[in-house]
């Protein structure tokens, strides 16, 4: 075996009984199932069917004359627990200009440009329509080390687009375009020299959700304009404006939320966005632009369905469509939206059932992966949210009512075939409490903080029993703006991805283990409710190291037990076993992650498989979440012919966890890559559960020790090892 040094390790806190034993000597696998090419069309068009303006009367409704605002454009307040929304309003709204339309592209260029040309690929886009003198599209330029099409990546340059042409109608040096003050520039610029009776925004780069934000500047260190930023940057230009932009929209991942939709709602009528990652194409410049071209007193709401229509045409072509999301939201639906979030939140954080109240939550459906390997974003979707905790809270029919009224037309492919169209921040997992902090600034629900600062509280210490409410509580009930309250913050000191041991202070406290008389794997928990899930992992011994070969979800529960379903059989790709670890379950249907090097490079492996026919497939390869930044790649790479997987498996001799690879575990793609059940081959493996609470902490049950044999059979040592 060849072990190659990825330079990445992993502590996974395992303290294992290591045998010394001797494997044999070849991998043989037989397959019992294949893939095949069956292609459904996934695509479900989840929209409501309206598709109705906003009025002066819905905007802003608890506007006053003695309102005072600095750079925020909205105050959100409570009076005896009642949420209270006041917002920068005009007493009249005027058209900015006699042109039709404009629509100014903040193009923050980064490694999507230096490394694939995607920025010049949208230029080239827009160039390539026919929209006339009614349109007038303007783009900002930066962010990128290098550009593909002569744009001077040394400076900040100004492009008039035209069909057929480029023109460079304004410069300025070279300046952060993740800082509010670049942004600020941009608009007020481009309001003063471009106005029309109907203005876009759109913010063009990668986005990571409601934390870290959108546009992720690679000259300066990946920083990015935070949602409070670009809200600055819109009440900056507000004064000089006399009506609402018409829509703002992210071609970026992961921004269709809530907490970005509460930002905008003064200054835009309509957001576009999605709450999945967004693959390298994005938007379809093309025909977006025929559209206004042909049709130039289009409003949001039309423009917005093209967008969309568009959009998903676009993933579909380039093989994305299972994971696609697009919405176009009327945000001045979005106060009653937060009304009904926030007495669903109150109901949650007083409930008697507050811990099955947050396992519904973590079962609601989640962007961007959130997993081990490909790191977190912590944006789950709201639909199902309120859907999971209807038992807990009476007033989630009110929150779905009102989420169902402002997304007035979305559409999700199968991995999320019932999302709502709009996320919501929840602590799956996270490091440290700097990530509560933040979320604490752009929070749109006291009672939700409270919700979310006793999750902090229960993943720091393993329950929620001894939690005082006393202070937050007194916050969310009367505050005269919670952005500015000083909030008493629960500290985070668990690392995300450590896993734990099972103790009597741990939120999971272990009964029993043992091998049952049928010959099965079986932990019993003192109490499951604390339970969220478990997966079975499975790790081989050669001589005196450990390898870790992957997990999956192949357990059953019954009552307070959790017992193996393992019948030797591991998914493979050729002779290469897949170190799986799990992305996303639904009843049918699961995606895995698996850490390959691709043609040498580092990347994650996406495989789905339907459950109901045993059928897997290959989805691509996702770089997953930067560690540093929270930015989301939005390049899903799809497989040649001649591509080289190799997947990376973790072996230790001790504490620490060393990443390599092995000569006889390679797959060269020739035509559609199969993935099959293979047998394991013969040698002693250790069988443990990863059970994960539902705070968001893992810990590691005790370990079985099995062996398979030269005939294929499975053979369970008595003993159990702690």
């Amino acid at each position: 075996m060849r072990k190659i040094k990825i330079g990445k390790t992993k502590k996974r806190g395992f303290a294992k009984k290591v045998l010394a034993l001797t494997l044999g000597a070849a991998m043989a696998f037989s397959g019992v199932g294949c893939l095949d090419d069956e292609d459904d069309d996934p695509i479900e068009d989840t929209g409501s069917g309206s598709q109705g303006g906003s009025s002066q009367s819905e905007q802003g409704k608890y506007s006053g004359d003695n309102s005072k605002f600095t750079t925020n454009g909205t105050k959100i307040s409570t009076d005896s627990g009642s949420l209270k929304i006041d917002r920068v309003s005009r007493s009249e709204e005027v058209s900015m200009g006699k042109d039709n339309w404009t629509i100014f592209v903040y193009l923050c260029g980064s490694n999507l440009e230096s490394d694939d040309g995607a920025g010049t690929a949208d230029f080239d886009e827009m160039m390539e329509a026919s929209f006339g003198d009614d349109v007038t599209v303007i783009v900002e330029t930066g962010g990128a080390n290098s550009w593909q099409n002569g744009v001077d990546e040394d400076a900040i340059q100004r492009y008039k687009v035209t069909s057929g042409d480029m023109e460079l109608v304004d410069e300025q040096k070279k300046s952060d375009m993740g800082k509010p003050e670049t942004f600020t520039s941009f608009l007020e610029w481009g309001v003063k020299n471009y106005p029309a009776e109907h203005m876009g925004v759109v913010f063009w780069n990668h986005g990571s959700g409601s934390i870290n934000g959108v546009c992720f500047d690679e000259n300066y260190n990946d920083n990015s304009l935070s949602l409070k930023e670009f809200e600055s940057s819109f009440k900056s230009v507000y004064g000089s404006m006399t009506d609402r932009f018409e829509f703002v929209g992210f071609d970026a991942c992961l921004m269709s939320t809530l907490e970005t939709a509460n930002v905008l709602v003064p200054y835009a009528r309509y957001m576009y966005a999605s709450q999945e990652t967004e693959p390298g194409s994005g938007w379809n410049y093309t025909e977006i632009l025929d559209y206004l071209g042909k049709n130039p007193d289009a409003d949001g709401a039309s423009l917005g369905k093209v967008v969309l229509d568009s959009y998903v045409n676009s993933c579909t072509y380039a093989e994305d469509k299972a994971i696609v999301t697009f919405s176009i939201v009327n945000l001045s639906k979005i106060d009653a939206v937060m009304e009904a979030f926030n007495d669903v939140s109150k109901e949650i954080y007083n409930s008697s059932s507050f811990d099955k109240a947050i396992k519904a939550i973590k079962n609601a459906d989640n962007f961007g992966g959130n997993n081990k390997s490909e790191g977190y974003t912590n944006m789950i979707d709201l639909g199902t949210m309120a859907s999971n905790v209807s038992s807990y809270a009476s007033s989630a029919s009110k929150l779905t009512s009102a989420l169902k009224e402002a997304v007035i037309y979305n559409k999700n492919g199968k991995s999320h075939s019932g999302a709502g169209g709009l996320s919501i921040y929840y602590p799956l997992s996270v490091e440290g409490s700097n990530e509560i902090k933040i979320f604490a600034d752009v929070c749109v629900s006291p009672w939700y903080y409270n919700v979310i600062n006793k999750v902090v509280y229960g993943i720091e210490t393993g329950s929620t029993d001894s939690y005082s409410s006393s202070t937050n509580e007194s916050v969310a009930e009367n505050s005269d703006d919670i952005w500015e309250e000083d909030y008493e913050y629960t500290d985070v000191s668990t690392n995300e991805g450590e896993y734990q041991t099972l103790s009597d202070s741990s939120s999971l406290n272990l009964a029993d283990a043992y091998i049952s008389d049928e010959g099965n794997f079986v932990v019993e928990l003192e109490d499951i409710d604390k339970l969220y899930t478990a997966c079975a992992s499975i790790f081989l011994e050669e001589d005196d190291e450990v390898i870790y070969i992957g997990s999956i979800e192949d357990v059953n529960f019954e009552g307070n037990s959790i017992i193996d379903n393992f019948d030797g059989l591991w998914p493979t790709l050729g002779d290469a076993l897949l170190p799986l670890e799990l992305v996303d379950a639904q009843d049918d249907y699961s995606i895995y992650t698996c850490e390959i090097l691709l043609n040498g490079e580092q990347t994650n492996l996406r495989v789905s498989i339907d459950w109901s026919t045993s059928k897997w497939e290959v989805l691509g390869t996702f770089d997953g979440i930067d560690e540093e930044t929270g930015m989301s790649n939005r390049n899903t790479y799809h497989l040649k012919d001649g591509d080289v997987i190799e997947p990376i498996y973790y072996v230790t001799s001790g504490d620490d966890w060393e990443a390599f690879t092995m000569d006889d575990c390679k797959y060269t793609v020739k035509g559609t890559p199969e993935i099959e059940f293979g047998y394991l081959f013969e040698g002693t493996y250790e069988y443990s559960f990863d059970l994960y609470d539902i705070y968001g902490n893992t810990y590691y049950s005790p370990t079985a020790i099995f062996e398979i044999n030269e005939d294929g059979e499975i053979l369970y040592d008595e003993d159990i090892y702690e």
